[in-house]
């Protein structure tokens, strides 16, 4: 199991139908990869968590595409895709008192799974999780 601290891009727009297709179009113009991406629609606004190969540049793209967008620390653990690794993850944060504000986690090989965490101090998660 791997887990370190990067950062999220929280990208922010009103709702309309494309909206998706807007931000990762943004992003891909601009010649960056979108490592992992969650998206919901919340108040009459598109609310978009982006991860990316290329954070300065990700956000540059997406300001100039109308959005706006903040920085924030997360953790990310690469875990094997096993039953019950994201309970240990999850047990482990809980025992050292970290509050998990929201996760969004994926598979792709079958082997492996990244699951990225959002809450109020990432390095403290990352240190807990280890």
């Amino acid at each position: 199991m791997r887990t370190y601290v990067t950062e999220e891009l929280f990208a922010t727009g009103p709702d309309r139908v494309g909206l998706l297709a807007s931000v990762s179009a943004a992003v891909a113009d601009a010649g960056v990869n979108i490592v992992a991406i969650a998206g919901y629609q919340k108040d009459g606004q598109g609310e978009f968590i982006v991860l990316t190969g290329d954070d300065d540049a990700a956000e540059a793209a997406l300001l100039r595409a109308g959005f706006e967008v903040a920085r924030r620390p997360v953790a990310v653990v690469e875990l094997d895709e096993t039953v019950g690794a994201l309970a240990e993850v999850a047990a482990r944060a809980a025992d050292a008192g970290i509050d998990i504000h929201w996760v969004f986690a994926t598979s792709g090989d079958g082997r492996h799974a990244k699951a990225v965490f959002r809450c109020d101090d990432a390095a403290a998660f990352a240190d807990a999780v280890g």
